[in-house]
C-alpha cells in the first residue's frame, strides 16, 4: 500500500516521491534505492506534489483520519 496514491516530481537532478504513509523519499544517486529524506506533517494520499524552485509544495489529497486537505505543505529539499 505505500505505493498507493502517490505523487513524484524530480527537483534539480534529484526525484522525489511522497508516499501514503506521509515518508518523503528521494532516489539515491546510483538508482539502486530509495532514501527517507523526512516525514511530512500531513500523510496524504492522491495529491499532488509540485515542484518551485527548491521546494516541493504538496496540495490536495487525503487522509483516511483527517479526510480531506486544503492545506498546502511547504518542504525545502536542498
Amino acid at each position: 500500500m505505500e505505493g498507493f496514491g502517490n505523487s513524484s516530481f524530480a527537483v534539480g537532478n534529484q526525484l522525489f516521491v511522497s508516499t501514503m504513509k506521509g515518508n518523503l523519499q528521494r532516489l539515491s544517486a546510483d538508482g539502486s534505492a530509495w532514501e527517507t529524506v523526512r516525514k511530512l506533517d500531513t500523510a496524504r494520499f492522491f495529491h499532488r506534489m509540485l515542484p518551485v524552485n527548491e521546494q516541493l509544495l504538496f496540495v490536495g489529497g487525503a487522509s483516511m483520519g483527517v479526510g480531506k486537505f486544503d492545506e498546502v505543505e511547504v518542504i525545502d529539499v536542498k
